[in-house]
């Protein structure tokens, strides 16, 4: 009888190990790829931005030496910005709706928001104090639409290095999609995260004139499922009908932004008062049905008997 060539059962074995190995290191490269698109994406906008409005950007850093300028005005000068940390920030416009729209489009959060392309690049003053140039595109350019000295729009970071990092220690590298958006009406920014699974979450960012965290019982920079939150936020305010929003519309009222309105304790027990008048009549309608069956059933013995 011959012998099984152990060596060469082995080179097999050591060759199918090898395949799938490599299958697996493939698929592991694949799968870091697809999820550092949201970064690839970025890069590219940024890129594509930092192209087209770099000269019109520049047009806003000084070309004064600081000795030139006066004490009292060094706050006032740019010395220096940094496109390429510029932050994109995407637009509710409709937010004071938030609630209605998140549940007329099923949870489909992508219909509430736009892209306008709008950037905010962090900047340097001649004090060393920060700053931050609103940019958007219209139509076919940039226009630098403003300077801040202080607080801006973005609520979240002063740059996008602090928003990588804040999303690598909370979520990892495993991640599909992030957007910091701007919700006027409540004056907050949220970090808006999709991760591998399609899982949302959030991070809310607050201005600091502003109270909405602490109305709700949140914490700012805290992770939240999208779902969860925007619970929290229709448990503790009343959004505006479509008949307030045209009378507020008329009055010409629309310059700012409408006002927050909190539900207040008679609005939750009118909601609580009338779920537990609902649930009483279903179990009033289930014991008529089963006492009406039980005398049936009952009638019917009597008259077999």
């Amino acid at each position: 009888m011959k012998k099984p060539n152990k060596t060469k059962h082995c080179g097999k074995i050591l060759v199918i190990l090898l395949l799938l190995s490599s299958i697996l290191v493939t698929k592991s490269a694949a799968s870091a790829k697809e999820n550092k698109i949201w970064l690839d994406t970025y890069e590219e906008m940024c890129s594509e931005m930092e192209q087209e409005a770099k000269d019109i950007v520049q047009k806003e850093i000084s070309t004064k030496e600081k000795k030139d300028v006066a004490k009292e005005d060094l706050g006032m000068q740019l010395a220096s910005c940094d496109m390429e940390n510029a932050i994109p920030l995407w637009d509710m416009p409709y937010d004071f709706r938030m609630i209605a729209d998140y549940k007329k489009y099923d949870g489909d959060f992508s219909k509430l928001i736009i892209w306008k392309n709008k950037w905010y690049i962090p900047a340097q003053t001649m004090a060393g104090t920060y700053a931050s140039i609103f940019l958007q595109k219209e139509d076919t350019k940039y226009e630098v639409y403003g300077i801040f000295f202080g607080e801006d729009c973005v609520y979240a970071a002063d740059d996008m290095q602090s928003i990588k990092s804040m999303i690598r220690q909370n979520f990892g590298d495993d991640i599909a999609d992030v957007k910091t958006i701007y919700l006027p009406f409540y004056n907050m920014n949220l970090i808006y995260v999709q991760d591998a699974d399609n899982k949302e979450y959030v991070m809310p960012y607050e201005a600091t004139f502003t109270t909405v965290l602490e109305t709700i019982g949140g914490e700012e920079g805290k992770v939240y499922e999208l779902s969860d939150y925007i619970k929290e936020i229709d448990n503790h305010f009343e959004e505006y009908t479509e008949e307030e929003l045209r009378a507020i519309a008329e009055q010409g009222l629309f310059g700012g932004n409408p006002e927050l309105k909190l539900k207040t304790p008679l609005d939750r027990w009118k909601y609580l008062i009338l779920f537990s008048v609902i649930i009483v009549c279903i179990l009033l309608i289930i014991c008529i049905f089963v006492i009406r069956k039980k005398g049936m059933e009952n009638r019917k013995d009597t008259g077999e008997h």
